[in-house]
């Protein structure tokens, strides 16, 4: 757990300072781009660094997010983010040893982010629905250590709205930071609906020629 936090402080101070460039460069550029037309893709690192393994840990989670963002005007982009996620249990104490659960989750969220100064930097408002399959497998162990399985298949279905900001370095890096609460209904056993909560960092490259409004 130290080197993860290690990792996120290292995360956030170069935030920091990335945050001061950019407002270095901004007040020294009369010449600044309004409008990037090129798709940016982000990968996030926070969700990375939380599926390291630590020892003697009772939980083996992988958790893979990545975010495209296609501009659509000078205010608004398409915002695609698929995710997987692989969760195993285990138990190192008791009658069994080994994994007692596993899960699965696999979709994609896609939504529509507004940005408020129309230039697709800065503040930014965000809403978008997620679809995703997702899978578990429960082991219980009964009496005489006989074991049998628990299979649930459903369809995990959220609606989020967002608030953040993107930063954007020189001409090919951009990093965003957003917070969300909304509704999500995991379909499963414990059926209903509850709200949920997120925070997502991403770190992108922007790809393609750069085309401007």
């Amino acid at each position: 757990m130290k080197q993860k936090t290690t990792i996120i402080i290292i995360i956030f101070i170069a935030m920091s300072y990335f945050c001061i460039a950019e407002k270095v460069t901004e007040e020294g550029n009369t010449n600044e781009i309004t409008y990037d037309k090129r798709v940016s893709v982000y990968w996030h690192p926070l969700t990375t660094i939380f599926s390291l393994p630590e020892s003697n840990s009772e939980w083996l989670n992988i958790y893979l997010y990545a975010t495209a963002e296609v501009p659509l005007s000078s205010a608004t982009s398409l915002i695609i983010r698929p995710s997987y996620w692989e969760g195993i249990i285990y138990i190192k104490s008791g009658i069994i040893f080994g994994p007692t659960a596993t899960g699965k989750r696999i979709g994609s969220d896609i939504g529509v982010r507004y940005y408020a100064k129309e230039n697709g930097k800065g503040f930014y408002g965000q809403g978008q629905i997620g679809l995703f399959h997702y899978y578990e497998e429960t082991y219980h162990t009964g009496m005489f250590g006989k074991t049998f399985d628990i299979y649930d298949n459903f369809i995990w279905f959220d609606i989020i709205g967002y608030v953040g900001w993107v930063w954007q370095f020189g001409n090919r890096f951009r990093m965003f930071l957003d917070f969300g609460m909304g509704y999500v209904n995991t379909g499963g056993y414990n059926g209903g609906g509850s709200s949920i909560g997120d925070i997502n960092l991403g770190v992108g490259i922007l790809f393609g020629k750069n085309k401007t409004k």
